[in-house]
């Protein structure tokens, strides 16, 4: 049974993506798709984009094992979809119809900076498509035991770079919204089981004490200084290359604000979502060790046709995080790379058709070859937020920043992370602290080199390049 659900739902999912193929017909198209989408639409697949696989496994051990006050630090996704929303977009109507990131940092801060912009997102992008694939092979793995992982991951991403690399984000927006329903249903049938398997047993019907709100009170502050830090880092907003793509697929900014809005509820309700399976899981064995813990949570859907409900929810999630980030990717390939933009649109076009291609398969080659290389990719995306963050707000809120602002800013910060990394080698996530240096270094630079406000009283005037 479980075996007839998931095969129908990846026939159903290619058949759809088949049906609804709209044939783009330049790399403007290929990125932002035909301008028509609904608001529904358009924040279905901001929701899509932002659920991940991963970030369900993590939040299901994280609610698991530390309950409420892991409920505290993850609201901060939530706000900062709310904060896009209300404070950033209605300021963003110049991004509008921009094809990628790298194109808006080039515009600004020149061409460095539009190809450093281009390596900053495909290390970014890149690292979290090779994640999404895994978690599909060992999930449709658990389905289909008898098929080892690698083949799992080749078919199912097989079938996520077939509808990314031909139809553009266009596929992309029809297959997210498929997608979006059936994790939606997915999870509500799998709380209605686990609920009832809850109440069935002989034990609990008590709330356990760190899904508890007086729990709080009995942290010591270094658990609640970790707990708001965490927080505020999720409240960043990060501004990755997705969450510009689709500010500038929306026909109108009104539009764009309402449908970040819709899914930063969307996104509410699917954490709310993965805190109430945890709280159920945690109900029926306390004692569950973290690596197993998806496991065990599958072992509890004995119903027949059960288990592949909670498997296709994983996997949509995966393939909506998937799909987006190689089709970002392979935009700021073809549009962005120095040796193809100034390629007509329709052969950067056919460029990013073969680098969708390309990317996906270096993703499932990443699981082949888990060395040294895919230690230097998932490093190197750490350096997109501290670095291309700050001066992207910067261009949002109007301020005029020079190149060589940007650029002294950039190789400040670069040199702080590889300094912590490499140097004194801390443990430490120092993507927050530094973004802040970044942010101080364009504040000083700007003032010292750009306005020269302390060579004001001699007479020295600005001379912004």
């Amino acid at each position: 049974m479980n075996e007839i659900l998931l095969s129908t739902f990846f026939l159903y999912l290619i058949g759809y993506s088949v049906y609804s193929f709209n044939n783009p017909s330049n790399i403007n198209s290929f990125s932002l798709g035909n301008k028509s989408f609904s608001t529904l639409t358009l924040a279905s697949t901001v929701t899509a984009t932002w659920v991940s696989g991963s970030g369900f496994n993590i939040n299901l051990s994280k609610f698991y094992s530390q309950g409420i006050i892991y409920a505290f630090s993850i609201c901060g996704i939530c706000g900062t979809l709310m904060l896009v929303s209300l404070y950033f977009v209605p300021k963003m109507q110049k991004f509008l119809h921009k094809v990628s990131i790298a194109q808006i940092m080039g515009e600004q801060y020149g061409e460095n900076a539009r190809t450093l912009t281009v390596f900053c997102g495909v290390f970014l992008v890149g690292s979290s498509i090779y994640i999404q694939f895994k978690i599909m092979g060992l999930a449709i793995n658990y389905i289909f035991p008898d098929l080892n992982e690698i083949t799992c991951i080749l078919i199912s991403s097989s079938i996520v770079i077939l509808y990314s690399s031909i139809g553009g984000i266009n596929s992309v927006v029809q297959t997210d919204k498929i997608q979006a329903i059936c994790f939606f249903t997915a999870l509500l049938i799998g709380i209605g089981i686990l609920y009832t398997k809850t109440n069935s047993s002989s034990s609990e019907s008590y709330v356990p004490y760190h899904f508890q709100l007086s729990y709080i009170t009995t942290l010591d502050n270094k658990t609640l200084l970790d707990s708001f830090l965490l927080f505020c880092y999720f409240l960043i907003p990060a501004f990755s290359p997705h969450v510009i793509q689709r500010i500038a697929m929306g026909v109108s900014i009104k539009q764009v604000k309402y449908s970040y809005f819709l899914a930063s509820l969307g996104l509410g309700l699917i954490i709310i979502f993965s805190a109430i399976f945890a709280y159920y899981l945690y109900k029926l064995d306390p004692n569950i060790p973290n690596e197993k813990l998806f496991h065990s949570l599958l072992d509890v859907f004995d119903i027949p046709g059960s288990k592949a409900l909670l498997i296709i929810a994983v996997v949509c999630m995966c393939m909506s995080t998937a799909d987006s980030n190689i089709n970002i990717a392979a935009v700021l390939i073809a549009h962005d790379f120095p040796y193809f933009k100034n390629l007509p649109s329709l052969q950067k076009l056919q460029i990013a058709r073969y680098s969708s291609a390309f990317i996906g398969l270096l993703s499932i080659g990443f699981y082949l070859y888990q060395g040294e290389l895919l230690h230097l990719i998932l490093f190197a995306h750490n350096f997109y937020t501290p670095i291309i963050t700050a001066p992207l707000i910067a261009i949002i809120l109007g301020y005029n920043l020079s190149t060589r602002t940007f650029i002294l800013a950039t190789i400040s910060s670069a040199s702080f992370i590889l300094f912590c990394n490499f140097v004194i080698k801390t443990a430490l996530n120092i993507n927050t602290i530094a973004l802040c240096v970044d942010i101080l270094c364009l504040i000083i630079f700007h003032h010292v080199l750009d306005k020269w406000e302390w060579l004001k009283p001699f007479g020295v005037t600005s001379k912004i390049k």
